[in-house]
């Protein structure tokens, strides 16, 4: 996959979720792990400080924790203070800070006019068994075209700001427009690399 390719995109294929849900766990954890510490403890006592400063209006650690809970649904963590299962409570928070990047990431792709052909093709954040079975070389050439990271008449009318209609395909007499769907399904012209390549 190219350097050049949507992030998107590039998540979507690899799998990956973005990074700040780790980052956004971590001072969850923390924020659980004191409230089962002794009283007496410096960082406890540090925190029951920094928990009356923020009733207060005052802004600091205990606010943000607040705010991470309240703003995905978990508001009566902050409430309780605690939870029973942390192992369990961090499961179904990182899974709903899943969701919500999934939901981000479908609206994307789905309103993105680059990500036209992959919203056709994909809609979830997954690895492809079947395109990882693929050669280096056949993989690499695959995943350009569905990621958009292609030198296609579509993609070049675009920033040269050619009208859609405009960027037909120049090896076939189709009158069809050159994006993907037309390489890997239409133009008559590559059909016999079509039938080596596409399974039957």
């Amino acid at each position: 996959m190219g350097q050049k390719t949507n992030n998107h995109l590039a998540r979507g294929e690899y799998g990956r979720h973005e990074l700040y849900i780790n980052y956004v766990c971590k001072p969850i954890i923390y924020f659980l792990y004191l409230q089962c510490m002794d009283n007496s403890r410096l960082p406890k006592l540090c925190y029951r400080m920094m928990f009356k400063m923020n009733e207060h209006g005052r802004i600091n650690w205990c606010s943000k924790v607040q705010r991470l809970l309240f703003s995905n649904e978990f508001g009566v963590v902050w409430e309780n203070q605690g939870v029973g299962d942390t192992k369990l409570f961090m499961n179904l928070f990182k899974q709903r800070l899943k969701d919500i990047n999934l939901q981000t990431w479908s609206d994307y792709i789905g309103n993105s006019s680059t990500c036209a052909f992959y919203s056709k093709v994909k809609d979830y954040i997954c690895i492809n068994e079947n395109i990882q079975k693929l050669s280096y070389n056949l993989r690499y050439e695959f995943l350009s075209i569905i990621c958009s990271n292609h030198k296609l008449v579509l993609k070049k009318g675009r920033h040269e700001n050619q009208p859609r209609e405009n960027r037909l395909c120049k090896i076939c007499n189709t009158n069809e427009i050159e994006d993907e769907f037309n390489v890997v399904l239409v133009c008559p012209i590559l059909a016999d690399i079509r039938r080596n390549i596409l399974p039957k």
